[in-house]
Formats: structure tokens, sequence, C-alpha cells
């Protein structure tokens, strides 16, 4: 699955045990590209790859009430489908849209809108037909209305980053306590407490069900004031739905999990150096320090754009640091691509990387 509007070698936990581990140096391999200018787009901000329906599904952030928020293309062609789905409050509209959800094998695709706190059904034969209408299937999450009422708590006000689980008939979130609940305690002092677990489960209806995804043991329990920031980012999935990947906005700290919360490894720092006991304030990148901005997950590897250290700057100006994990998140590769400082997908069909950046469409292969 792909998700994320726009939006390291140091430690490795491993379930059951702990085993830290050197940075290895990695040699760069600077990838062929090719650009595509993205005529109907007026600004493009996601792009999200569905090989199964030879879909290439391009988000446009200048959309206004009205206009269309999406745009498909052929992948294997780039050639102009349709648009679909406009941004508004009537039936059909989305009132705010985010990137696309699909897992590998289905026939429908979800959107989150993040302003009525729901998810939307498609259908990708829809999409992928160019005659053929658009049409919100059904819709998954909370009753719009309890926006309009005082929260007893902010866990019941909000969704944060979701992922819908339809196999499991479950919606998946970062725990808005460590985010952007603990900014805001002032406001909502029943916030003010230790917090203990990453994630949270909902039922298809908003219903909240469980608090899992044991946090870092150094970090648990603790309403440190840096929690917020490195805690706040976002929350993708595999294209199977049974690994969800969480990676700070601001911090180096990737985290894999298992759907039910059980931790499969988790990664913090530069990959660039080794340090094997970072606190939380060294997670932080310094000016001119890389930080880990996008991360997707496919398979057995797992890609994560870190922004350009000042090293890399003139010797590899235009172009994106692209690291690959594996499944444990050790890093293997280090990937020059042209594109990505928006948002990029991967096609695991053939490898090819496709980058957004202002201008367009990069696509990126070996």
């Amino acid at each position: 699955m792909k998700t994320g509007f726009s939006r390291f070698l140091l430690l490795v936990i491993f379930v059951g045990s702990l085993t830290s581990t050197q940075a290895q140096t990695l040699k760069p391999q600077r990838l062929r590209s090719e650009f595509v200018k993205l005529v109907e787009v007026k600004r493009p901000v996601s792009v999200n790859v569905i090989p199964d329906f030879n879909l290439l599904i391009i988000g446009d952030g200048a959309a206004g009430l009205g206009a269309p928020l999406y745009y498909a293309y052929t992948l294997d062609s780039i050639k102009f489908i349709k648009s679909f789905l406009t941004l508004g409050v009537s039936e059909g509209q989305v009132a705010g849209a985010s990137d696309i959800q699909y897992f590998e094998g289905d026939r429908y695709a979800h959107i989150f809108d993040f302003n009525l706190q729901r998810f939307c059904e498609l259908s990708l034969d829809s999409i992928a037909k160019p005659k053929a209408k658009v049409s919100i299937l059904k819709y998954f999450g909370r009753d719009a209305s309890i926006l309009f009422k005082r929260p007893k708590n902010f866990s019941e006000f909000t969704f944060t980053y979701p992922i819908l689980l339809p196999r499991e008939k479950k919606i998946i979130d970062i725990d808005n306590n460590l985010s952007v609940g603990l900014r805001f305690s002032n406001y909502f002092p029943e916030l003010a407490k230790p917090v203990t677990h990453m994630l949270k489960l909902y039922a298809t209806d908003g219903k909240f069900l469980s608090s899992v995804g044991k946090l870092p043991d150094t970090l648990n329990g603790t309403s440190n004031p840096d929690l917020p920031p490195l805690f706040g980012g976002w929350l993708n999935a595999n294209e199977k739905g049974d690994r969800v990947i969480f990676q700070s906005h601001q911090a180096n700290l990737i985290s894999l999990y298992k759907t039910d919360g059980e931790l499969v490894a988790m990664f913090k720092g530069n990959p660039e150096t080794a340090n094997a006991t970072l606190s939380t304030a060294e997670m932080f990148p310094t000016s001119g320090e890389s930080y880990s901005r996008m991360t997707k997950m496919y398979g057995k590897s797992i890609f994560a754009i870190h922004s350009s250290p000042k090293k890399f700057e003139q010797e590899e100006k235009g172009f994106v640091n692209l690291y690959r994990f594996n499944q444990l998140l050790v890093p293997k590769e280090l990937l020059f691509i042209k594109g990505g400082q928006i948002s990029f997908d991967v096609n695991p069909a053939n490898g090819k990387i496709y980058a957004l950046d202002r201008e367009g469409l990069y696509i990126n292969w070996k």
C-alpha cells in the first residue's frame, strides 16, 4: 500500500532481542531518469503506482472548490486517462484528501478525508476505464458530527495518519497523544499523562478498540516535551497490509510493526554515521544533517528518502538520497534519484521509482 499527501544504521531492535550494528559504507548508485511534464496537474503533491491496473495516480494540491483532486494516467505510457473526485462537501465530493491507499490484489482503493474524518472507497476498475464514472461506493470511519462537539478526550477528536485495513476490518493510526496531543495539553489537561504505546486500533466505524505498539523502553511512560516532535510523523503499510511503518517528521526514527502492534524492527539515527547509544535529543538532526522524510515498503525492501546532507549538495545537485533497507531495517543501498522532494512511489514489478518535484514527474531506474 502507498500513503501520504504532502506528505538509521545505529540501532536495530529485533523481536525478543536488542542488536546494535555499526554503519556500513554504501557505495552510491546514480540512477538513470526520464522527466515527464504533467500538463494537466497544477501542483503535484502525491504519486501512487498501482501496477495491477496499469495506473499512475497524481494528487493535485492546487485544487479549489469543485476542481478535481486526482489525475489518472496509464503506468506504462503515462497517457492521461481522466481526473476524478472534486473538492467540496456535497454528496460525492471530498473535503480534504490524502494519498491513495491500495493493497495488492484488491479491486478497491481508499482515500482518507481528513476534514470529515472518514475513508472513501473507490473502484479501481472505474478509475482505469476512460469513460467510466468514478463514484464513492461507501464510507468508513467516524460520524463527522463529532467534529462539532467538544471531545471528552483528544483520542476521540481526530485521526492523525490512519490506514484502513479492509481485510482485518480495522483502522490503525498513530497514537495522537504522542504526536499532537501533548502539544495541546494546556487545552486538554486530561492528556498530560504518560504514554506507553505508539499505535491505536479502531473498528471501521471509528470506535476505539485498543492501544498497541510498544514504545522503546528508554521512552516508555515519559511525557518528555521532546515526544511530540519525535512521534509526530507518517504511517504507511506494505502492499499486503500486514506490516505498518512509522516515520518521524523531524527525527531520525523509523519503526516497523505488525498490524497487531508487535514491534518487528526499529532504526534511529543517520545511516551515514555510527553511534549505538543515541539519546532522544540526539535523534534530531542538526543544521545540514540528513533526516528521513518519506518511507515506503514493498516485499522485503523498505525505501526511505533523506534530505541531502551538505557534503552532497554540490557534487550531486538535483539528486535526492534514497536508502533501501531490508525487512529488518538494515541499510543495503544508497540510490541517487531525480525528483522525490515532494513524494515518491515504487513499482515492485520492475523496480522503477516514480518521484515528484515541483516541475513534474521523474521516472528513475537502474
